[in-house]
């Protein structure tokens, strides 16, 4: 029973990823015409030009939603990658496509990790996402940070100075209007922290403004560049130590 449910939920999973991927391009055309059609068009005060409005806003939260499900599969489906890397690098590949303008500030330690670098990856690129989208200032100050909490498990924060969580409280939790106010995407790096053996919780920061979002996975922040002899390998048995828990 426990092999057929598993095989049912990933054909489910299939079948989602690939319906949402197609759904991009026609809801994209859809937003590309009413762009075309705004460029001529002569308002004669009918109410029409509202309406063109409201099809780019539809087909703009639409392409939004349909991200999030992508996100949501991605992380489901994400393999582990232990490997050394170097945090900043990291960052500043994940702002080259979300604020290639530099309108925002974003501010990383110079730090070299031996973790999951996919997992961290997709889990940083929707928090600052989330954070950039939802901000309602021109220029958002973000900062990033990393904790070792005991010899093979890092916590890293995000925290913003935006518009923050309606209830932190239940950002991560099962249920609650986070389907509809974050969307998919703080569902699937939830999904994806559990699977890795970590956690994931959010906090209103001690300023009273924006939000903080903290997660623990395993892993060892480097005193330098050099690799640390078989720590990949305590920490793929600590990932697989923290599954068996679950």
């Amino acid at each position: 029973m426990q092999a057929i449910t598993s095989a049912t939920v990933a054909e489910m999973e299939d079948f989602v990823s690939l319906a949402a991927h197609d759904l991009r391009s026609p809801i994209a055309n859809v937003k590309t015409l009413a762009d075309l059609i705004r460029e001529d068009f002569v308002d004669m005060g009918d109410g029409k030009l509202e309406m063109l409005g409201m099809i780019e806003e539809i087909s703009t939260r639409a392409l939004a939603l349909v991200s999030d499900v992508m996100a949501l599969a991605a992380a489901a489906n994400a393999r582990s990658d232990l490997r050394n890397f170097d945090l900043r690098a990291l960052c500043e590949d994940i702002l080259v496509t979300l604020d290639p303008a530099r309108l925002h500030v974003v501010t990383v330690p110079q730090l070299h990790l031996n973790a999951d670098y996919i997992a961290i990856q997709i889990i940083l690129r929707n928090l600052i996402d989330n954070a950039l989208k939802h901000s309602k200032a021109e220029r958002t100050a973000l900062e990033i940070s990393v904790t070792a909490q005991g010899p093979h498990r890092i916590e890293v924060t995000v925290k913003d100075d935006g518009t923050g969580f309606a209830d932190p409280a239940l950002a991560f939790l099962d249920g609650g209007a986070l389907g509809v106010d974050s969307g998919f995407g703080l569902l699937g790096i939830r999904r994806l922290v559990r699977a890795r053996g970590g956690v994931i919780s959010a906090v209103s920061p001690s300023s009273g403004r924006g939000a903080e979002v903290q997660f623990q996975l395993p892993g060892q922040i480097l005193p330098n560049m050099q690799a640390v002899g078989a720590l990949a390998t305590t920490l793929d048995a600590a990932v697989s130590e923290g599954a068996t828990a679950r």
